[in-house]
């Protein structure tokens, strides 16, 4: 998941972000860099702004909603594969834990276009989509069974 459903999940608790958020951590493992941490920090006096709540409020809500996800620190050899698979190198952190997690299929993003989507599908198994894609996706999916 990248930083920016995560902000998003924060900024409006219901929106389309949050819902599949939620449910996510409800249903499945999450996995994150540790690097999604110190980025979304960075925007959280923001996020109590957009969200009109104070930075203390969110800043719970934060902690409780990582303290879900499990965060890993992928090793450099990963992160330079991972480098194969993006267009913009700050990404790799999230492809490079995508594949040290193994069971990863999809990055939840709203920048599909910093990811080399086709490569990292048909080389790692890895879907990179937006939230209403992975949600249209899923329907679909219970719908053909």
């Amino acid at each position: 998941m990248g930083a920016n459903v995560l902000i998003s999940a924060l900024i409006n608790p219901k929106g389309l972000n949050a819902l599949v958020v939620f449910n996510l951590l409800r249903s499945h493992s999450l996995y994150a860099p540790k690097v999604l941490i110190e980025e979304v920090r960075r925007y959280l006096s923001l996020i109590a702004k957009k969200r009109g709540a104070s930075t203390d409020v969110v800043e719970l809500l934060f902690k409780e909603l990582t303290s879900k996800i499990i965060l890993m620190d992928p090793p450099a050899n990963l992160l330079r594969k991972a480098l194969l698979y993006v267009n913009d190198e700050t990404d790799a952190p999230y492809v490079a834990t995508a594949i040290l997690a193994g069971q990863s299929t999809y990055i939840l993003t709203w920048n599909t276009k910093d990811y080399k989507t086709e490569a990292l599908r048909s080389r790692e198994g890895i879907i990179v989509v937006t939230p209403d894609k992975f949600v249209e996706d899923q329907e679909t999916s219970v719908l053909n069974t």
